[in-house]
């Protein structure tokens, strides 16, 4: 167990606990804890290599696999310092400690040995995990990374030599991506030509980078939000908020009598259902319970229209005071409205942003409640005169007004010298609100705010801050497209908010549970590696739902062409983004694993080999073909490494977040943290869940017993006495919380000394003889405020739905927690029949009656106490498998006796006896005549271990580059063979942007001079950033779109023969045109436009993630007159790479010119049934010119192409 407290220690250690050996108890015991684990781990493998290097042993050790997940995080925490310490401190010998923010890097280490018994037709897979390893690095580079890495293999025994004697060594590595990180991992792999590296990145972190590239469409409204949170961060807040949405709605309420009209049911239920949504919770649980009663207590106080702004409708079946319905609303539809302060948008978060835009999206859709509560909360006096907005670079809302940037061809445009000067005098036009300039704009208050902080005392004018908060929140809340843009942010956030969530699930050990309990209950079992790609097509399919549905939740004003756009653009961001940085999951290594675990081998051979990464290419290598690969060695191979992969470092990410907890709970009024203890605490953490889990899956953890107060709770001591101040409290009904406000007049009567203040003087002194006496001093307070709140009921209507919803959540709850028992207990089940089995293995005999001497079943009887079998062949592979790999005598299991069991494979999670040999060690280590020397090593060894290690002392790294014996291809990035004679894609690909580029290219601002006063001082003058041109402000805005118009070929030039006389020559044209004729119509050439969005960009490489469009016959005209395109998002929608499109939809043997256009957007309003996100209009951009990006000849043997 983690010392965390003396009680703990005294478990652990044979001597009674003390205080000051704690924390170094804890430390011996975390060291211990690390050197057990890898020495028992490093001895159970060496044994199964001993036994199964014995000749008459039918097991073989196929392969070895090693995971490594790790990541690091910046935290301040105490370190050693290693520099020269003074003299004065040497002569005293102290060793100077320091608060640094260090990089903490955390290792997850887990090891798999898979074994094959080719006469029983059965393998095995033996997973061990080592704790929590955690090291203190100066930076995180490639070096100290690697350093890092070794290390961490280094503490396992025997390790490098069992590595040469296995036949098959695989790395697992599973990262962020840090170019630290794969730089560290290619050069570990490079180290090892034996052995097969493969790489896989987050996918958690890809979603979240997703989430963030479709939020940044809305970046003033995310700002607006964190504006609001932290205007409410001070105590007491939430109740002031309630007061004054009381207020609000008691002067909008109005009473009818008689049933609520239904028209307004459906809308109204559309809204809850996209803000009262309990299908996800940042805390892994969803409060189904408290959302149904929210949602059925809304439900019954708003029936009216909610869309109405100015009136509040209640309905009534009998007749009732308006008194009591307005305490109906403050008791039950207040809190509803209104149960938290806004909660903090999470900007580097993986979830939690759906509950900030819960909050200010459900006061905005009911009567828009969000609008005059900001505004009485931020701006009770009205908001000041806005302050000159700073100079600052051009941004998407600060070009052109209107539309003249496109209209306006390219001859006639301003010069690109003057362009900074147009475009810093345009008006405020922001991405999705530039026809209207609103006011606000998150830069207004930042000359007023640069005095806020003391430069030379480092005081802050939190009044004045708190001030400006509220103002900013008031501002954003008084936009008149807040209401629209907070429900198109939740709409389109649920597919990445699924594929946040189903990531996370996926690495959960519950995922690990469920399998195993579906393998025991004889059913088909699923892995991460597959089911990562099965989520990424699941999660195209519901954006491509969502680009057809209309969002109901929508109000009439708010169903613009602005809106459909936005719903656009974000629909399309989130689809480009996955496909950009997620799409490999549909090409190798997870396509390996998909056909092979389906039983689809075949197919394997038949795609390219360009497409295959390092692990598919090296396995195919040792398993050539199909016969090969499903073979019992083949299959054991596959199916270890789809349980070993990991494609998530989640679980390290939570360690981190546990570390950081811990650090700031044990640095609370005390010394900052050490790392040593921090890295004490997190190994004998990780060593305990790791245990707890593994006792749970086998069956052995005893039923948790009810929390138990330590000591019985005691009576509230009651204060009590006399005197005029409590007497005339009492008079009054107040109490503590009322004092503030009845002070004055106390203070009022007290002046004036009138009989009044006698009489309070009077019963003072009563009072007091009374408390003396053991009486209560004035008898029994009641306050009248607290009396009337408990009188008040919930109507008798919604008090019976409240009950029904409450009983109806109940079960769910029940019921789900039931499922999860008999999941457990299956597994627990299954463990226990497999271990038995494990055990009577050294009992068996045979026909002779001779006891079993396989060492293999005396090897698993003596380690059967450390095993948590568990069946894993859940696949078409296993059950697939040849009948010539399974011969007629089968035996079953380790012994060798006959049975006629189809062959399996058996996952083996071992638990080396760590904890007990720590206990015994330290009971040990006590009773050493001298064990000063002994402990002391021990916490000298925690100390080599937490120092930090520095870059300059590093290993440098080999250099050796790993495309010597392999090199991934582009095809295998893309997941789609672009080489060869598809390598046409990447040049029309290199010509776009080639061509493009300088009308998207960032123009470096001009270096400053320093002035005089500057020069003197030595300062450097402030750098400018440079100014992004307009296309690509459009770009990054997802307003651009590209269309390709295909040319007819350019063909030779005809040759004349000179001596060919007039007739001749006119005989050619008639000779051409009969042979066009005979020819027919397949020769014309066929115009045909391919329309592409650009969703995703990345400016780095230069690559696009498109979403092919379909051009509409019909046409429309803006109000000016200018003629609009229509486009369409085709069914399916299609998300492709650039090169991917260039090579599935153009004809590369045709010519082809590219022109950008642009999404129009208005405030026009449209149908219901119009506001599919489906279509966008689009207009030219005439101040880009048309470009040819490829020509091609027809009728040569190759195709040319021109780079410009």
């Amino acid at each position: 167990m983690p010392l965390l407290n003396i009680s703990t220690q005294q478990k652990v250690l044979p001597r009674a606990g003390n205080k000051e050996t704690l924390s170094l108890d804890e430390k011996r015991v975390a060291t211990c804890s690390l050197l057990f684990a890898g020495q028992m781990v490093g001895f159970m493998m060496a044994r199964c290599l001993e036994v199964t290097s014995l000749p008459n042993c039918n097991w073989k050790l196929v392969a070895l696999l090693k995971r490594r997940r790790y990541d690091e995080t910046p935290t301040r925490i105490s370190l050693r310092e290693k520099r020269s310490v003074r003299a004065s401190e040497k002569e005293f010998g102290k060793q100077k400690v320091t608060t640094e923010c260090a990089k903490v890097f955390q290792t997850e280490l887990g090891l798999g040995l898979v074994l094959a018994n080719k006469s029983s037709g059965q393998s095995l897979l033996m997973r061990f995990t080592m704790p929590t390893i955690m090291s203190c690095v100066d930076s995180a580079s490639a070096e100290n990374v690697k350093r890092t890495q070794l290390e961490a293999e280094a503490l396992i025994a025997s390790l490098d030599e069992i590595q040469s004697k296995v036949g098959h060594v695989f790395s697992l590595p599973c990262t962020d991506r840090a170019s630290s990180n794969i730089k560290a991992e290619n050069d570990i792999g490079s180290q090892s030509a034996s052995a097969v590296n493969c790489h896989f990145l987050c996918q958690v972190h890809k979603a979240s980078q997703v989430q963030s590239k479709q939020f940044d469409h809305c970046e003033r409204h995310i700002s607006g939000l964190l504006h609001c949170a932290l205007a409410m961060r001070g105590a007491g807040t939430r109740g002031e908020l309630r007061k004054m949405l009381f207020e609000i709605i008691e002067s909008r309420l109005s009473i009818h009598l008689g049933e609520a009209p239904p028209q307004y049911a459906e809308h109204r239920n559309c809204v809850l259902d996209l803000y009262v949504n309990g299908k996800y919770n940042q805390h892994g649980k969803s409060p189904q319970k408290r959302l149904a009663l929210q949602r059925c207590i809304l439900s019954y106080f708003f029936p009216g229209n909610i869309q109405d702004e100015n009136v509040v409708e209640f309905y009534v079946r009998e007749p009732t005071s308006r008194q009591e319905v307005l305490s109906w609303y403050k008791q039950w539809a207040i809190p509803m409205l209104l149960p938290s302060v806004c909660p903090i948008y999470p900007r580097s978060r993986w979830i939690g942003g759906e509950c900030s835009l819960n909050w200010a999206g459900l006061l905005c859709s009911f009567h828009n409640l969000l609008k005059p509560l900001m505004l009485k909360f931020g701006a009770p006096r009205g908001f000041p005169a806005p302050a000159e907005a700073p100079r600052t670079s051009a941004t998407l809302h600060t070009f052109q007004s209107g539309w003249d940037c496109v209209a306006v061809p390219a001859e006639v445009r301003p010069d690109e010298s003057h362009e900074s000067e147009h475009q810093t005098d345009a008006p405020d036009l922001e991405a999705e609100g530039w026809a209207n300039s609103v006011d606000y704009n998150p830069f207004l208050a930042a000359d007023s705010e640069r005095d806020l902080l003391d430069r030379a005392t480092g005081n802050v004018d939190w009044q004045r801050l708190n001030a400006s908060m509220k103002l900013r929140a008031a501002r954003w809340a008084d936009r008149p497209d807040v209401g629209a843009a907070l429900i198109c942010m939740r709409s389109c956030m649920e597919p990445c908010l699924h594929l946040m969530h189903s990531l996370l699930e996926l690495a959960s050990l519950k995922f690990d549970r469920k399998q195993q309990s579906l393998v025991a209950r004889g059913k088909v079992r699923d892995y991460r590696v597959v089911a990562v790609a099965n989520l990424t097509v699941r999660v195209f399919q519901m954006i491509n739902g969502k680009f057809r549905d209309t969002v109901r939740a929508l109000p009439l004003q708010h169903m613009t062409r602005r809106t459909r756009v936005l719903l656009f653009r974000m629909l399309s961001r989130a689809g480009g983004g996955i496909n950009m940085l997620m799409g490999r999951d549909q090409g190798y290594p997870f396509r390996l694993f998909h056909l092979l675990l389906s039983g689809q081998v075949e197919k394997i051979f038949q795609d390219p080999v360009c497409l295959y990464d390092e692990l598919t290419t090296k396995l195919l290598m040792k398993f050539p073909d199909s016969k090969a690969l499903t073979s019992l060695e083949g299959s054991s191979v596959v199916e270890a490494l789809a349980e070993m992969i990991s494609v998530d470092i989640a679980g390290v990410e939570a360690r981190h977040a546990a570390a950081r907890r811990i650090n700031s709970i044990r640095s609370c009024q005390a010394h900052t943290m050490s790392f040593e203890s921090l890295s004490s605490l997190t190994i004998t953490r990780s060593l305990v869940k790791h245990r707890l889990d593994w006792l749970e899956a086998r069956g052995l953890l005893p039923p948790k017993e009810k929390r138990r107060r330590r000591r019985e709770a005691k009576e509230k001591k009651f204060h009590c006495g006399g005197g005029a101040w409590r007497a005339f409290l009492h008079l009054k009904k107040g109490g503590f919380a009322k004092s503030k406000a009845l002070s004055p007049l106390y203070q009022q009567i007290k002046s004036q000394g009138l009989q009044e203040w006698q009489d309070l003087k009077e019963i003072g002194k009563m009072g007091t003889v009374s408390s003396r006496a053991g009486h209560a001093s004035f008898g029994k307070r009641k306050f009248a405020g607290k009396k009337q709140l408990q009188a008040i009921a919930a109507p008798k209507a919604l008090e019976q739905q409240l009950c029904r919803v409450a009983q109806a959540c109940s079960q769910e709850a029940l019921r789900d927690k039931e499922d999860w028992q008999q999941t457990v207990a299956s597994v627990a089940k299954h463990a226990s029949e497999e271990c038995g089995r494990l055990v009577s293995l050294g009992h068996a005999a045979n026909d002779g009656g001779t006891p079993v001497t396989n060492p293999a079943a005396l090897l698993a009887k003596s380690m059967a106490p450390s095993m948590l079998p568990l069946s894993l062949s859940g696949s078409m592979l296993s059950r697939g498998l040849p009948a010539a790999e399974v011969p007629d005598t089968e035996v079953d299991g380790l012994d060798g006796s006959n049975s006629g069991s189809k062959p399996s494979m058996l996952s083996v999670e071992c638990l080396p006896p760590v904890a007990e040999l720590v206990k015994d060690g330290m009971e040990f280590f006590s009773t050493l005549p001298n064990r000063s020397g002994l402990l002391k090593e021990l916490v000298e060894v925690t100390q080599s271990q937490s120092a930090m290690r520095l870059h300059c002392d590093a290993p440098s790294l080999s250099g050796v580059h790993r495309g010597l014996d392999f090199h991934e291809q582009e095809c295998c990035k893309v997941a789609e063979c672009v080489c060869g004679k598809h390598v046409t894609a990447q040049r029309i690909h290199a010509n776009l942007v080639s061509l493009f580029r300088p009308f998207l290219r960032v123009k470096p601002a001009a270096k400053a001079k320093p002035d005089a006063d500057s020069a003197r001082q030595g300062s450097k003058p402030a750098v400018q950033k440079g100014k992004k041109p307009v296309p690509r402000l459009f770009m990054e805005q997802g307003l651009l779109v590209f269309k390709f118009t295909k040319l007819p070929p350019e063909g030779q030039m005809p040759s004349f023969d000179t001596s060919a006389g007039w007739d001749t020559v006119c005989q050619e044209p008639l000779a051409d045109a009969d042979q066009d004729s005979g020819q027919g119509v397949e020769q014309s050439h066929v115009d045909e436009s391919i329309w592409v969005h650009v969703s995703y960009a990345n400016f780095r490489d230069w690559h696009f993630s498109f979403l092919l469009l379909d051009e509409q016959p019909e046409s429309q005209v803006t109000t000016d007159g200018r003629q609009l395109t229509v486009l369409r998002v085709p069914e399916p929608s299609i998300f492709l790479r650039d090169t991917v499109a260039f090579k599935q939809r153009f004809d590369l043997k045709f010519a082809w010119k590219a022109a950008m256009y642009i999404i129009f957007v208005d405030d026009s309003e449209l149908a219901p049934l119009d506001m599919a996100p489906e279509v966008v209009e689009v207009l030219r951009l005439a101040s880009v010119p048309e470009l040819l990006v490829w020509k091609a000849t027809v009728g040569c043997s190759e195709v040319c192409f021109h780079m410009w």
